[in-house]
């Protein structure tokens, strides 16, 4: 009699299993978030991003630390301070700055980290003026200041308000195809940010 059984039930070793099924190669894991492209050769198959999403400095408003903070000092000193809880590719950064008195000159520039990476904007009078850069490559726990000092005792104070940062998500590449325009992101997060002026 034949026994069908040897048609039906298969049974698989360990190394079958690992190898693919009845021994035949078997496609590495592929990885999280991404997907599957044509390229590649043999048993050996390239994953790239699903989407390629970025940050670009926008009209977004993001983040707003507002408190209007000052300093009475000749010399440049740390006025406000935000830290990014995760990596930031780029955004515009506004501020506004005036004088404490009528004349009075008050000076003020973003920093990261401690270092340096605006230019140096300078006001007369008390009436706020708006200043606003670009800036790209922000890292997890990077510290985004302004800086500022006043010109003489007779400005009375530098103050800095204001302090925000604008950017809006997009998606540059869909697996490893590049877009001709940018898609924007309707939903995209928003960036984690902790206001810490000292």
């Amino acid at each position: 009699m034949l026994d069908l059984r040897k048609f039906i039930d298969i049974v698989l070793d360990a190394s079958q299993i690992i190898s693919g099924r009845f021994g035949m190669g078997r496609m590495p894991a592929g990885t999280s978030g991404q997907v599957l492209t044509a390229q590649g050769a043999g048993n050996d198959p390239i994953y790239a991003a699903a989407a390629s999403y970025v940050e670009i400095a926008s009209n977004d408003l993001r983040n707003s630390n507002d408190t209007d903070k000052y300093t009475t000092s000749l010399t440049i000193v740390k006025i406000k301070e935000t830290k990014l809880n995760a990596a930031l590719a780029a955004a515009r950064i506004k501020f506004d700055l005036n004088a404490g008195v009528a004349g009075g000159i008050a000076y003020a520039r973003i920093y990261k980290n401690g270092v340096a990476i605006g230019a140096l904007s300078s006001v007369t009078g008390t009436t706020p003026s708006t200043f606003s850069e670009d800036f790209s490559g922000f890292v997890i726990d990077d510290l985004i200041q302004v800086y500022g000092y006043m010109n003489d005792v007779a400005s009375n104070a530098c103050h800095v308000l204001n302090f925000r940062f604008y950017y809006t998500g997009v998606i540059t590449k869909i697996a490893y195809r590049t877009l001709t325009s940018s898609l924007l992101v309707s939903d995209d997060p928003t960036i984690s940010m902790t206001n810490q002026d000292p």
